[in-house]
């Protein structure tokens, strides 16, 4: 319809043989087209490459940030005329139908100098409603409705009136008959309003549309743009699905962005984005469970998401792969049953090794370790997380050993192979002391609650975390000779490098990063404890997104279990609310910190990290 119009206008019409980058960009700069017409998958594709590239510089993400308020598309093309000669530099406006676009992606081309306008009709409509122009344009709206066109929303639904409505559907009549009313209403089955200057909104389908018991009406797709914005290039795409009255996510991470961003644990970065999604959403909107897939979840032939066909994927009823036979070699049949060990089940040859079996951190060093033990192969972690599958992994590993001699994993071991290196006096920390506590107890009303539970044993200190200020409330309740035995954890992406790295390195500061290199983070703490050091551990991992404390890691319990040193809990209230992680700048909160219990490492390390957390959590949420 569009490309008719065109046509009539007298403009040349330009055809791409297929939707990849390369073939577009060359269409538009050899043939100096001014209209772009595509699909909303299209222009997010294009705005993905766009906004990253754009958030790679601090300077472009500034002058990115200051045309929200310029209002000059001229001036703002001249701003960003890179990026309009990446588009053939006579790209004036882009022509959006065929499904909701994203305020967003309409928000980026539109700052970038390009006018974007969407349409929308149905192919019952012949096939339009509503078209925004250039000079009659509202993002997030399709326009206002053509001329002779009447619309009116019954029960959130659009319905429309006018000459471009069908006679019905051939010689179907009682199918016509639920569509059409007798006054000539059509039903469009699309959820919408219209605003008082008469723009119309396209909300979704209403077939779409997830439907709860208690009445509540959720629009899966607003949902997905939102985890997707907030997970920065880092979800490839998502479908929210309901089970039991619950929201589910399937998510298709993008690996190879994952690679580029050195992140290694997607099970735990996905958890984390959903939860910040979570954090401000109402509770009947809230995903409370998510599965992680590889392949890509299935759509139309213009990129809308084939709905009906998600609970089957989230229930593994979908079309799986191929059945296809095992390896036949011993190096397979071994790593496939020590998998099976530490998973509970078995895994098949061609299961991605984190997405479909669920290997994690610490999987990952038990499994190495036992690699290395058996086979006496060295594999880091870096190596590791390019080989995707059993299969794989076993292939490998057969063209380097020598021979296979069976070793269980033995974490004393590990630990006593971990070298000393001498670490660094904390002249920072004697000098600051006081200067801090001062500081805490004026501005934060520091209280300090049950001191002397405090001994000269070395311990691990476990702790809740919940602002960036926990490791200074935390020191503020040990005397001077036990902070100066005592080691923080701090995570490496705050001191890489500069004046921050030279802090870490003189203030009993040990940089590890949990969540990528957990090998790592094991011996750096290890370091520590064998030189009689403290150590002052958060076992979340991160900082609460809700106040409430998380699941603990047991990093903690191997390390006090195979050195046995016992472990302190120390207890932190009103952090999250006076410095959480969502806040720019403290505020004046009054925040308490209290020693509680100490006890032995007994019992298996899931036993361990489970009772610091209870001690904690008891103290914290009550």
């Amino acid at each position: 319809m569009v490309t008719l119009v065109v046509m009539h206008s007298g403009a040349s019409i330009v055809f791409v043989s297929k939707i990849a980058s390369k073939e577009m960009l060359e269409a538009l700069e050899k043939n100096k087209v001014t209209i772009m017409v595509g699909v909303h998958r299209i222009y997010k594709l294009l705005a993905d490459g766009i906004k990253a590239q754009i958030d790679s510089s601090f300077l472009a993400r500034q002058i990115y940030k200051s045309t929200k308020f310029l209002k000059s598309m001229k001036i703002r093309k001249i701003i960003f005329a890179k990026v309009h000669k990446k588009l053939g530099n006579n790209l004036k406006q882009l022509i959006s139908g065929g499904a909701k676009l994203d305020v967003e992606v309409g928000e980026l081309f539109e700052r970038l100098g390009f006018y974007i306008t969407e349409g929308y009709g149905l192919t019952e409509t012949s096939p339009i409603i509503a078209v925004a122009t250039i000079t009659e344009r509202k993002l997030g709206t399709v326009g206002r409705l053509l001329p002779r066109t009447e619309a009116k929303i019954v029960e959130d639904e659009i319905w429309i009136k006018g000459p471009q409505v069908m006679k019905g559907y051939y010689n179907k009549p009682d199918k016509t008959k639920e569509i059409i009313t007798e006054d000539s209403w059509l039903k469009t089955g699309d959820i919408g309003d219209i605003d008082s200057e008469g723009y119309l909104t396209v909300k979704g389908r209403k077939s779409s549309m997830i439907v709860l018991s208690n009445g509540k009406n959720i629009d899966p797709e607003a949902i997905e743009t939102k985890i997707q914005t907030i997970s920065k290039n880092l979800i490839k795409e998502l479908g929210i699905v309901a089970k039991n009255e619950k929201l589910n996510a399937i998510v298709v991470p993008d690996l190879v962005e994952f690679k580029k961003q050195g992140k290694t644990n997607i099970q735990q970065y996905v958890k984390e984005i959903i939860e910040d999604y979570n954090l401000d959403a109402a509770s009947y909107r809230k995903v409370l469970h998510f599965k992680l897939v590889e392949e890509e979840l299935p759509k139309t032939r213009i990129g809308k998401l084939k709905r009906f066909m998600l609970p089957d994927i989230l229930d593994d009823k979908a079309v799986k792969k191929e059945k296809v036979p095992e390896p036949d070699t011993n190096d397979y049949k071994v790593l496939r049953d020590y998998v099976k060990k530490i998973k509970g089940f078995e895994p098949g040859p061609d299961d991605n090794l984190e997405l479909e079996i669920g290997l994690d951190s610490l999987d990952k060093v038990e499994l190495l370790a036992y690699i290395e033990n058996s086979f006496g192969l060295k594999l880091d972690e870096g190596k590791f997380s390019e080989i995707s599958t059993l299969r794989k992994l076993s292939e490998y590993i057969k063209e380097r050993a020598a021979e296979f001699y069976e070793k269980e994993v033995n974490w004393s071991e590990i630990i006593e192979k971990v070298p000393v290196r001498k670490i660094k006096s904390g002249w920072i920390v004697k000098v600051f002391r006081f200067p801090i506590l001062l500081m805490l107890k004026a501005y934060f009303r520091l209280k300090r609650a049950d001191k002397k539970k405090l001994s000269d044993e070395q311990v691990i200190f476990v702790s809740n975390h919940q602002s960036f200020i926990d490791a200074l409330v935390v020191a503020g309740v040990f005397p001077a000779g036990i902070l100066k035995k005592t080691s923080f954890l701090a995570i490496d992406l705050y001191f890489k490098k500069g004046f921050m790295k030279y802090v870490a390195e003189n203030a009993n500061i040990v940089v590890i990063d949990i969540n990528n290199n957990i090998k790592h983070t094991i011996e750096e703490i290890t370091n520590a404890l064998k030189q009689g050091k403290n150590i002052l551990i958060f076992p979340e991992g991160a900082r609460t997104k809700d106040g409430k404390v998380g699941q603990f890691k047991k990093v903690f319990a191997i390390l006090a279990k195979e050195l046995n040193i016992s472990i302190q809990c120390i207890g932190i209230k009103g952090a999250f609310e006076a410095y959480s992680r969502y806040m720019k700048f403290p505020k004046l909160r009054k925040i308490e910190v209290k020693v509680l219990e100490k006890f032995s490492p007994e019992g298996t390390y899931e036993e361990i990290a489970a009772k610091a957390e209870n001690i904690i959590r008891e103290y914290v949420e009550n």
